[in-house]
């Protein structure tokens, strides 16, 4: 025995009869324009047809891949004051720690000479994020050092 019940739409307003509890819509029309009105993003409140706006959704998935990565590591996680690579450009004087070059800070990745984190003591071999243990790097100086080089020696005196 089936029980229906008038409902009425949440996008038209139109009455309808459904047998389910949960439908709120009168038809696949309806459901698609409800779904496609902007909403506050979960992530910063900006307005979105999505969940999360396209800025918080590329952030999002960089943290996952970022603690993905510290656990393939087997190193402990970053700490909760992160910093940036405008905050690192900016205290490192926007120079490359190994070759003493400038670091152009309007390159991104991939590029060869696009600005990355070098970590002093490296993540592989127990070292941290804390700021302490960042500098700037050119990408390919970085990639070059690998997890070896004389950078170490700096960290004694």
């Amino acid at each position: 025995m089936s029980s229906f019940k008038v409902r009425s739409c949440a996008t038209c307003g139109v009455e309808f009869t459904s047998q389910r509890a949960v439908t709120r819509f009168c038809s696949d029309p309806c459901w698609q324009i409800a779904r496609s009105k902007p909403k506050p993003c979960d992530g910063c409140g900006a307005e979105t047809t999505a969940r999360l706006c396209e800025p918080c959704r590329r952030e999002r998935r960089a943290d996952h891949f970022r603690h993905k990565n510290f656990q393939r590591r087997h190193a402990t996680p970053p700490p909760s004051r992160r910093i940036t690579l405008a905050e690192l450009g900016t205290r490192d004087g926007w120079r490359c720690h190994l070759c003493r070059r400038k670091v152009n800070p309007a390159l991104k990745s991939p590029h060869n000479w696009s600005p990355t984190m070098d970590h002093l003591d490296p993540i592989a071999d127990g070292g941290d994020h804390e700021p302490a243990n960042l500098a700037l790097a050119h990408r390919i100086c970085n990639t070059r050092r690998s997890t070896g080089g004389i950078v170490q020696l700096a960290l004694i005196g």
